[in-house]
């Protein structure tokens, strides 16, 4: 049976109806949410059940102008309540992890 005779699963309809989003409320977002979408991020699966990434969460008003000029200069980045830095490969979260360790104004999450 191919792929597009198999019914498909109702996730699909989220996945379809995801968008992409550029502007940014001040109201912040709680702890509590935070919480919730790390556990959702730590239960996505990873080959091997490896789980070789780490999320940053950024909410130090610097760090994230840091991270928005980084990132090719994408501002917008910056006036996000919380920002999730995402890193799956090894080298990459030992940066990340030194720049948190270094401004000390961010913790890590092993997922």
């Amino acid at each position: 049976m191919m792929p597009s005779d198999m019914q498909k699963p109702m996730d699909m309809r989220v996945i379809r109806k995801r968008v992409s989003v550029r502007n940014f409320s001040d109201k912040p977002i709680s702890d509590g949410a935070i919480n919730d979408m790390l556990e959702a991020a730590r239960l996505v699966p990873t080959p091997g059940n490896g789980q070789g990434h780490i999320i940053g969460v950024i909410k130090d008003q610097e760090l994230k102008t840091k991270l928005a000029q980084a990132a090719g200069g994408q501002m917008r980045i910056a006036t996000a309540p919380v920002v999730f830095a995402l890193c799956g490969d090894i080298p990459e979260c030992e940066n990340i992890s030194l720049l948190c360790h270094v401004v000390g104004k961010c913790f890590l999450h092993p997922v």
